[in-house]
This record gives structure tokens, C-alpha cells and sequence, in this order.
């Protein structure tokens, strides 16, 4: 079973699978390639303030996916706060963010690309939850999970995850 945390535990019953989600929301904004923050491929991390959690500048180190003549910024909120809050206002977290970090940059033209909400973008991880995850072979049967909520939420966790699920899927065959 190769699901979100909820789909899984719905699908197979198995009632260690967490099922409380972090949410995330991501802005893609652009402005002027000369306007761009000079902080080379490095995350900025804001540890003063909530919003945004992170910026990237991601035409540093991806310069093919910005728009023409322009630097792109993906900046990272997390929590249930962002997902309610209008597009316009999460640019502005972001623009006051850079000029804080930046004082002697020009951020008046960034401007929003899109942004995507995603209500459960990993599960919760408070202390001691690693240890309650399910295996994945704790369905009954012959079903294996296959899910980042078998080991910790994260793209490695989910790679782990698959190849101990392959693998016990393979006793089954």
C-alpha cells in the first residue's frame, strides 16, 4: 500500500500509521535578476521571525526554471497560519524578510508566481513517534506498506520505506 499516511491507515486498518499532518505552502516569486538577494545557492533560514520559514533562491542553482530576466525565490511557510492567509500577504512576509536580511537590496518588484497549499505535506513528528511507526509488514496478509510513515517523514524515509516494502513483498511471491 503506497499512500498518504490517512489513505493508508484507512485502506488497512493498522492504527499505528500517524495520521496527523504538518501542513505546508510554498511561494514562487520573481523579481529583476539585479534585484536578487546575493546569498549564492544557500538556504536562508529565518530563525528571527515565523514567516517565511525558508527562502531558496532557486535561479542560483536551478537557472532554467525562472522566468526570463528574472531571479525565482521559493520561500516556505509552515503550519496551519499560511494556508489561510491571502497570496499578497505571503509576498509581503517575504519582501519584508529579504529587506531585514538585506537592508541595502531593492525587493519592491518581487511579485508573486504561484503559490501551492498542501494541507498534509508530512506527518507529525513530535519526540517519540519513531518508535510507534508501523513495520511494513504489520498489515495482515499479504499486504506490505509501502510509505515515509514506516520510517520518518521525508523523501529518504520514503526510499527506505519502499525498499523494505520490495522486500517483503518478494516473501510473497
Amino acid at each position: 500500500v503506497a499512500a498518504s499516511p490517512p489513505e493508508a491507515r484507512e485502506l488497512t486498518g493498522v492504527d499505528a500509521i500517524p495520521t496527523e499532518g504538518v501542513p505546508n505552502v510554498t511561494g514562487w516569486y520573481a523579481l529583476p535578476a539585479d534585484a536578487a538577494p546575493d546569498a549564492g545557492s544557500r538556504i536562508l533560514l529565518n530563525a528571527a521571525g515565523e514567516s517565511p520559514n525558508a527562502v531558496v533562491p532557486m535561479s542560483t542553482v536551478a537557472p532554467e526554471y525562472a522566468p526570463d530576466g528574472r531571479a525565482l525565490l521559493a520561500a516556505t511557510f509552515l503550519g496551519d497560519g499560511p494556508l489561510h492567509r491571502p497570496a499578497d500577504a505571503l509576498r509581503d512576509d517575504v519582501r519584508d524578510a529579504l529587506r531585514a536580511w538585506f537592508p541595502e537590496g531593492d525587493f519592491a518588484d518581487l511579485e508573486t508566481v504561484d503559490v501551492h497549499r498542501i494541507r498534509f505535506a508530512q506527518f507529525a513528528q513530535p519526540p517519540g513517534v519513531h518508535a510507534a511507526l508501523p513495520d511494513t509488514d504489520d498489515p495482515e496478509g499479504p499486504v506490505v506498506l509501502a510509505g515515509d510513515y514506516t520510517e520518518w517523514s521525508s523523501i529518504q524515509g520514503a526510499m527506505e520505506s519502499g525498499r523494505t516494502a520490495a522486500e517483503a513483498a518478494r516473501a510473497y511471491l
